[in-house]
């Protein structure tokens, strides 16, 4: 998304939560994505990712994902074919970035099995975060298009 600085300054914030409950580091991330970058700083959330929600949310599932690609980064926490959440991915665009590969993957079924084991539907997604939309609406929304990569 060209939001390079932004992206290297997130990630070495996110250093200090790596010892943190899963809600303290999505609060964490929330909240400096926030100020890091409030263009996009804003977010919707789907399913049970964060376990003191106020309310209960849609769910999204992997094949909304698939189907509907956001040029938007998205946080995905997969559930493990054995019920397990001790992951967490990036979608944008056409492309999956997880932290246990040399490269982005392309966004379809079989990476996310490669991720997570093989899939059903909602039950395979905890949920999700996008941020897509300003902290302010006077600074303006980062407007682009899903940006469509080969398959190599």
């Amino acid at each position: 998304m060209n939001l390079v600085e932004e992206a290297k300054e997130i990630a070495a914030l996110a250093l200090h939560t790596t010892g943190d409950s899963r809600d303290a580091q999505l609060n964490f991330l929330q909240i400096n994505v926030q100020s890091i970058c409030p263009k996009l700083g804003q977010n919707q959330i789907w399913g049970s990712i964060l376990k003191k929600a106020k309310k209960k949310r849609k769910k999204i599932s992997v094949e909304h994902l698939v189907q509907k690609p956001s040029p938007y980064p998205t946080l995905v926490i997969p559930l493990g074919n054995d019920g397990s959440v001790n992951h967490a991915i990036c979608v944008v665009d056409d492309l999956i970035f997880d932290s246990t590969q040399q490269f982005a993957l392309k966004l379809c079924h079989k990476s996310f099995h490669w991720i997570a084991g093989e899939l059903g539907s909602n039950k395979h997604v905890l949920g999700a975060i996008r941020f897509h939309r300003p902290v302010h609406s006077w600074l303006g929304t980062i407007e682009r298009q899903i940006e469509k990569h080969p398959t190599i």
